[in-house]
C-alpha cells in the first residue's frame, strides 16, 4: 500500500503557534506577520489578472479587496465575479471599484464556484493569473514575488507559496501544513500542496483547457493536477497567503472530498495509472492508494450484523430508513458521518479504552459529522463503551449505535445505519461488519437531479443553502457510482438487497413485505405510518427537515415523473447524453436521444 496523510481541501488542520494577534487594521496586520528580509523591488512590467469570485462573504469581502490594493506591485487588474449574492457583497465590491479603476465587478446568477471562475478567466487581459477567495487576505509582498519568479525562469509555469490560517476574527493560528509538504507531480496525486497563493502563465490555462466546471468544491485542486501534467511549479517558501478557518467551510467539506476523489481518478487515467492503482478516501481527508494485485481486505469484527441504507443523494434514502426504524425492531438514527470521520484516527487501535475520553470528544465536539444531532446521553455513552475489557474500533461503533437504540428505541433489536456518503465506503463497511446487510435505494437519474434542482431554486426563500453538490457531472459522478456497487454486488452477494424508489412508492407494502423477509423481521402496515410518527418522534433533525419536508407526508407516487416538468430540454439532453447507456441498464428509458 502507497498511503500519504492527505492535506486537501477536504480537511483544515493547521500547526497551532503562538500568534494570538487581534486583526485590528489590514496595514497594522502585515506589517507585525509579513517581514521577509528578501528584496523588495522588481520590475513591474506584466499585466497580471487577479481573479476574487464571491458569494454571500460581506463579512471578510472588502478586506480581502484591501488587501489586494496593498500590493506593492501595481500593475493588476482585479475581477471580481459575484456569483448571485443575497446579501452586501455586491455592493461592497461596487463601491470599491468607484474608487478604483483596476478593478472590474461581474453581477451573475448565483452557478457555483467553478462556473464562475471559469466566466472571470474570460475577462483577464494580463500574461499572468492568480486567484484570491473573498475571505481570505493576500500578503503586500505576494504578487511581486512570485511574478518576480515567473519574468525570471521561463519553464516554470506556476509559482505557489505557503500560506498562514487565520480564524473568524484574523487571529494567525499558524503556518498551514500544507505548506511543509514536498511537491512533487505524483506527491499532488493525494496532497494538494500547491494550494494558495499561486500565480500562473495565463497561456498555460488555454493549453489545458481551462476550469473544468464540474468541479465546484475542488476546482482549483483539479485545475492544479491537469497543470503539474504540462508544466514546472516552484514552491515559494514564504506565508504570502492568509487563508480563513471559518464555520461555513464545514458544509462544504464532504462536497470537497467526493470532488476531490473524482479529480484524481480523473489524474490516474490521464496518466495511465488508473489500471495499477485504485482510490480509497477517507472521510478525515486522508487518501490511500493501492497497487490493486496487492490489496488485502481484513475482516477487523464479526460481532455485528447492522442495515445499512445506500444511495445516491436524492434518491428515497431518507424515506427508506423513516419507514424502516419505524418497525418496533429496527432502530436508525439520523445520517452521521462519524463512523468513517473517526476511523482513520482509531480504526487501527487494538484497544483505545485508555483513549476514551479523546474518542468521545471528538464524537460530541465536532459538528462536520453531524453526531450531535442525535442527542446521545454522554455519561450513558461512556459507560456502555467502558463496559468492555478491551475496545476495537468496531466494537466501539457499535456501542455508539446501540446506546442511540437503548436511549430512544429500548424494544429494539436490530440497529442500522443510512448515509448517502457510505456508496464510497462500502468496503470500509463489510471489513468492519462482515455481518452487515445492505440495502441500496436506485432512483431515475434525472428524478435525482430534479430533486436537487428545485431545493436549490428556493434556497433564498428558505434561507439555507443546499449543501450538497448542485452540477449535472457532479451528481452524474455519485449515481454512477450506484451503479457500479449494483453490477458488483446484486445477485452476487447474499448480504446485498437492491429496492427502486419507483417500485418502493408504487407498491410499498409488497416491496416492504419483500425487505422485512430479507431482513428477518414480519412486516407490520405501521411502518407506512413513519410520516405520522416523525413529527411527534423527530426522526428528522429540526436542522434537516428543509430539506425533507415531504417525510411529513404518507408515501406518494408524485416524485416518479416530476423531473418531466422540472427540467428543462437541455437539461434533459445533457443528462440522457452523459448517462443512457446507465439509465438504459437500469430499466429508464431515455426520451430525448431516440
Amino acid at each position: 500500500m502507497c498511503q500519504f496523510i492527505s492535506t486537501s481541501a477536504n480537511i483544515y488542520l493547521t500547526r497551532k503557534s503562538g500568534f494570538k494577534l487581534q486583526y485590528k487594521n489590514i496595514k497594522t496586520f502585515y506589517r507585525k506577520f509579513d517581514r521577509s528580509p528578501t528584496a523588495r523591488y522588481f520590475p513591474m512590467t506584466s499585466l497580471i489578472s487577479i481573479i476574487t469570485t464571491t458569494y454571500n462573504r460581506e463579512q471578510y469581502l472588502g478586506t480581502a479587496i484591501e488587501s489586494i490594493l496593498a500590493q506593492t506591485y501595481h500593475n493588476f487588474e482585479l475581477i471580481i465575479w459575484d456569483d448571485g449574492s443575497t446579501d452586501s457583497s455586491l455592493a461592497i465590491a461596487r463601491k470599491y471599484a468607484q474608487q478604483d479603476t483596476r478593478i472590474q465587478v461581474i453581477a451573475a446568477p448565483h452557478q457555483g464556484r467553478g462556473i464562475a471562475l471559469k466566466a472571470a478567466h474570460t475577462m483577464c487581459k494580463g500574461t499572468y493569473t492568480g486567484w484570491v477567495d473573498s475571505d481570505d487576505l493576500l500578503a503586500p509582498r505576494a504578487i511581486e514575488e512570485t511574478a518576480a519568479i515567473l519574468d525570471a525562469q521561463p519553464e516554470i509555469g506556476v509559482v505557489y507559496t505557503d500560506c498562514l490560517t487565520i480564524n473568524e476574527k484574523t487571529q494567525v493560528k499558524g503556518l498551514g501544513h500544507r505548506s511543509q509538504i514536498p511537491y512533487s507531480p505524483d506527491r499532488l496525486l493525494v496532497d494538494f500542496m500547491t494550494f494558495h497563493f499561486r500565480l500562473f502563465r495565463h497561456q498555460l490555462y488555454n493549453q489545458i483547457g481551462g476550469i473544468n466546471s464540474e468541479f465546484n468544491r475542488a476546482e482549483d485542486y483539479d485545475f492544479c493536477l491537469r497543470l503539474s501534467e504540462i508544466t514546472q511549479f516552484y514552491h515559494l517558501k514564504k506565508p504570502l497567503y492568509y487563508y480563513r478557518q471559518h464555520s461555513q467551510h464545514t458544509v462544504q467539506q464532504l462536497d470537497q472530498i467526493l470532488e476531490s476523489k473524482s479529480a484524481i481518478s480523473q489524474a490516474l487515467h490521464r496518466r495511465g495509472l488508473s489500471e495499477r492503482f485504485e482510490l480509497e478516501v477517507d472521510i478525515v481527508s486522508r487518501f490511500f492508494l493501492y497497487k490493486r494485485k496487492h490489496k488485502e481486505i481484513c475482516s477487523k469484527s464479526t460481532a455485528s450484523s447492522p442495515i445499512f441504507v445506500i444511495g445516491s443523494p436524492r434518491s428515497g434514502t431518507t424515506l427508506l430508513r423513516l419507514i424502516l426504524t419505524t418497525h418496533p425492531d429496527i432502530c436508525i438514527p439520523p445520517e452521521s458521518l462519524f463512523f468513517v470521520a473517526l476511523e482513520s484516527k482509531y480504526g487501527a487501535v487494538n484497544d483505545f479504552l485508555p483513549q476514551i475520553e479523546d474518542f468521545l470528544n471528538d464524537l460530541y465536539n465536532n459538528n462536520f459529522h453531524r453526531f450531535g444531532e442525535w442527542n446521545v446521553d454522554r455519561q450513558l455513552l461512556l459507560d456502555n463503551l467502558t463496559n468492555n475489557q478491551q475496545l476495537s474500533y468496531a466494537q466501539a461503533v457499535s456501542t455508539v449505535y446501540q446506546t442511540y437504540r437503548q436511549q430512544f428505541d429500548p424494544t429494539a433489536s436490530i440497529w442500522g445505519d443510512k448515509n448517502p456518503f457510505h456508496i464510497y465506503q462500502l468496503g470500509k463497511i463489510r471489513r468492519y461488519f462482515p455481518g452487515v446487510k445492505v440495502i441500496l435505494i436506485v432512483r431515475d437519474f434525472r428524478a435525482c437531479y430534479g430533486s436537487v434542482k428545485k431545493l436549490v431554486a428556493k434556497e433564498q426563500e428558505r434561507g439555507e443553502v443546499w449543501p450538497g453538490i448542485k452540477t449535472i457531472a457532479g451528481l452524474t459522478h455519485q449515481w454512477n457510482q450506484v451503479v457500479k456497487i449494483i453490477e458488483k454486488y446484486h445477485q452476487k452477494w447474499e448480504q446485498f438487497y437492491l429496492v427502486s424508489y419507483e417500485d418502493l412508492v408504487r407498491e410499498p407494502s409488497a416491496q416492504l413485505a419483500k425487505i422485512c423477509k430479507w431482513i428477518g423481521v414480519d412486516f407490520q402496515e405501521s411502518m407506512l405510518e413513519f410520516y405520522q410518527r416523525n413529527p411527534d418522534s423527530g426522526l428528522v433533525p429540526p436542522s434537516q427537515m428543509v430539506w425533507h419536508p415531504n417525510t411529513l407526508e404518507p408515501v406518494g407516487v408524485k416524485g416518479i415523473n416530476a423531473w418531466q416538468d422540472e427540467l428543462s430540454f437541455s437539461e434533459l439532453e445533457t443528462i440522457e447524453l452523459m448517462n443512457w447507456k446507465n439509465l438504459e441498464k437500469l430499466g429508464y428509458k431515455c426520451t430525448s436521444l431516440f
